[in-house]
């Protein structure tokens, strides 16, 4: 609905087609749709976890079909990299590779937030992801 709004201010008229996830997999899978949002949740943090899945040749989860001989390259580069600075210099290349070839276009960014009472005690959310702290071994109620 944002989208659609932010596009009839520069005068293009959409129309905002809102589908139940079974549904639209399966359009996406034939590319019925002109902008579409994927919201897919990325629980590693890890680069493979997002980049080869969405921008490899021969992945089946990139939907838009984009290929670079050279991000698949890097992709595979980065991927066995064991020095951590190395690796997050190529990572920055396969992005900024990425945005100059314009290869998903980014429509927004989730942020999310976690809140608790203050008698849980030792969570330890993430800060890069939501979905990394669903085990709860270590956490107890002060109550």
């Amino acid at each position: 609905m944002i989208l659609a709004d932010q596009l009839k201010k520069i005068h293009i008229v959409s129309e905002l087609d809102i589908l139940e996830t079974p549904q639209w997999y399966a359009r996406l899978a034939r590319k019925d749709y002109t902008i579409g949002l994927n919201v897919t949740g990325v629980s590693v943090d890890d680069p493979d976890a997002n980049l080869i899945e969405n921008y490899s040749c021969n992945s089946e989860r990139n939907y838009t079909q984009y290929c670079n001989v050279e991000i698949d390259r890097l992709l595979a580069a980065q991927s066995r990299e064991l020095n951590r600075q190395k690796r997050k210099k190529i990572v920055w290349e396969i992005e900024r590779l990425l945005v100059d070839d314009a290869a998903r276009p980014s429509i927004m960014s989730n942020v999310a937030a976690n809140c608790w009472q203050p008698y849980v005690r030792n969570y330890r959310p993430h800060d890069n992801s939501q979905y990394n702290t669903t085990r709860f071994e270590d956490v107890w109620l002060d109550k």
